[in-house]
């Protein structure tokens, strides 16, 4: 039923009945992505960018194309690791900075 209402571009009616399947019920894979694709927005309130965060963004303007396909992790617009799996970089992480809140970022 959610895949014909799509099918005939009526999204609102196709999130109105996915709201109604409780996410936890869907038993198929491929219902449950579907429910968490159509699931209400949900928008969060960020506070400005400090001068800590503009500079991340300075060096991801000047530094993302060498990183290109990777993931990094920036503090303080220093790069303190990267890598092409973000697991991996959590890793690397958790053994030179435990204590850092990086910005992570996929380039």
């Amino acid at each position: 039923m959610l895949r014909q209402l799509l099918a005939d571009h009526r999204v609102l009616a196709a999130r109105k009945l996915a709201d109604a399947v409780p996410l936890d019920q869907a038993l198929d894979e491929s219902l449950r992505r579907l429910l968490i694709v159509l699931a209400e927005p949900v928008v969060r309130r960020r506070l400005p960018a400090g001068p800590k965060s503009a500079d991340n963004i300075e060096w991801l303007r000047r530094n993302a194309g060498s990183h290109a396909g990777r993931w990094v992790a920036l503090a303080d617009g220093e790069l303190l690791a990267a890598d092409e799996s973000l697991a991996a970089l959590r890793r690397k992480l958790q053994q030179f900075a435990p204590h850092v809140e990086p910005l992570l970022h996929r380039l």
